[in-house]
């Protein structure tokens, strides 16, 4: 998701459906302005869990220092024993998006037209800028970070 869809789970969180592992996004939070229905990983899942633990003044997703997952997740980045380099990381912009959209096209099926709609974007630019650039290895840790 874009930052802007990602802001509108804070407070519209109707499209959120933890039970079924998905989250619908309605055509106004989108770039493209198109609805779609994203499928959440087991993952994804245990993270918007902690939504309802929140304290009031925390976002859900990384913005602030103070927050879990983004410690855990430049932790991880930044580690001696890191799958790529800190370099590879440094300066992008929407970087989770990115990520994810990257660590999906490293695992089977390796479906272009799959992830391009979840992200709400092309199988062109999924092609283009996001397949082959990690190995399998490097995704499988990625989607095994979990909360504590």
């Amino acid at each position: 998701m874009r930052p802007k869809a990602r802001r509108i789970i804070e407070v519209q969180p109707g499209g959120l459906h933890l039970e079924h592992k998905e989250f619908r996004i309605e055509s106004e939070w989108t770039k493209v302005r198109r609805p779609r229905v994203i499928r959440l990983t087991s993952t994804a899942v245990a993270w918007l869990k902690l939504l309802p633990q929140r304290k009031p003044d925390e976002t859900m997703m990384p913005v602030p220092s103070r927050n879990v997952w983004v410690n855990r997740w430049k932790n991880w980045r930044k580690a001696p024993d890191a799958p790529l380099p800190w370099v590879w990381w440094k300066g992008k912009a929407d970087v989770l998006r990115k990520t994810a959209a990257t660590m999906m096209q490293a695992m089977p099926p390796r479906n272009v037209n799959f992830t391009a709609e979840q992200l709400g974007t092309s199988a062109q630019q999924i092609r283009r800028f996001y397949n082959g650039v990690v190995p399998q290895r490097v995704a499988e840790k990625y989607w095994d970070i979990l909360p504590k």
